[in-house]
């Protein structure tokens, strides 16, 4: 397990971890992720403990979350492969390079016979410099280099 992202911010916090990369070249999941998602915000919490990410949407994240990281503009964003599960996005809200992260995290739950999604969504402001340790992680690096 790697944490990937961890943005505590006034009473908010975001945490992904890297909870598997499946390793195996021969199946078509090479390189997909698997990962658990908390968020707490305004009084919410929202937690997902297995969530897949595909392997093309984390480089693309992670090219842009470099991009975003160097110049202060634009959005990133991470979507996972069940569409109601994660929906990230760490974007620039003004040219003096403020952030801010939102999205919804979420999952299918069950009683009894009847299944709803369950979710929390959030969006909090967050300093500009924790993209400097976000991008420099070894998993960012590895992934963005091979887009």
């Amino acid at each position: 397990m790697t944490d990937l992202i961890c943005i505590v911010e006034g009473g908010n916090s975001l945490h992904v971890t890297v909870l598997e990369i499946h390793n195996d070249a021969n199946l078509p999941s090479f390189e997909d992720l698997e990962i658990s998602v908390l968020v707490e915000t305004n009084g919410f919490v929202g937690h997902n403990s297995s969530i897949g990410i595909l392997r093309d949407d984390f480089m693309k994240f992670a090219s842009d979350l470099l991009k975003l990281e160097q110049s202060r503009q634009g959005r990133t964003v991470l979507k996972s492969m069940s569409p109601d599960d994660l929906n990230l996005s760490i974007e620039s809200i003004s040219r003096l390079g403020h952030m801010y992260v939102s999205g919804t995290v979420g999952k299918w739950c069950r009683v009894g016979p009847k299944p709803f999604m369950s979710s929390v969504g959030f969006g909090f402001e967050i300093e500009p410099t924790l993209l400097v340790d976000l991008s420099r992680s070894d998993l960012v690096q590895k992934y963005s280099k091979t887009v």
